[in-house]
């Protein structure tokens, strides 16, 4: 962060990293970055409670998250623990929706589409940022470029890799 300080970074936690008081010991130590980090939290679902909270997610860990500064992204939203229901629920603490679209192909574009166009209006009415994920056909990205948001991920744009930290110099383009 310090090496490249005009670059915004994300990264992966999972719904079991927010149960470990060490999650947070290490994120303080990125508190001087933290308007350049968002914290993407997975649709994985945690392996057991090391806190109690009411619900089936921890509306409490992302509010703490908030409250130390970061950004949060709700991850791949309408797969495995990041349910709609669950979205809706933590619609006020988070930045941004990635909405992926994978398992709404099997019905239909058209059906897409409308559901798509609703999940944009409600996150366009909370203020927040949509990702629409799953971007395979170049048609169905220049429809949702057109109708939904310039903000895309898929594997029509990038394959995922792994980067080992002596790469990283190749991989980090400054604007």
């Amino acid at each position: 962060m310090e090496a490249y300080p005009d670059i915004n970074i994300s990264f992966n936690l999972d719904h079991q990293e927010l149960e470990y008081d060490e999650t947070y010991v290490r994120l303080r130590k990125l508190l001087k970055f933290k308007s350049r980090i968002t914290i993407e939290i997975t649709e994985t679902l945690p392996i057991s409670r090391k806190t109690d909270y009411f619900s089936d997610i921890n509306i409490l860990a992302f509010k703490k998250l908030k409250s130390m500064g970061f950004k949060i992204a709700l991850d791949d939203v309408g797969q495995g623990i990041n349910s709609l229901g669950n979205m809706l629920r933590l619609l006020d603490i988070v930045d941004r929706v990635k909405f992926s679209t994978l398992n709404f192909r099997y019905i239909g574009y058209l059906n897409v589409q409308v559901f798509l166009s609703m999940i944009a209006k409600i996150t366009s009415k909370a203020g927040k940022e949509l990702v629409v994920e799953g971007i395979e056909e170049a048609q169905f990205s220049s429809w949702v470029g057109e109708n939904i948001t310039q903000l895309q991920q898929g594997f029509l744009y990038s394959v995922p890799k792994i980067i080992w930290p002596r790469e990283h110099e190749g991989v980090l383009v400054k604007k």
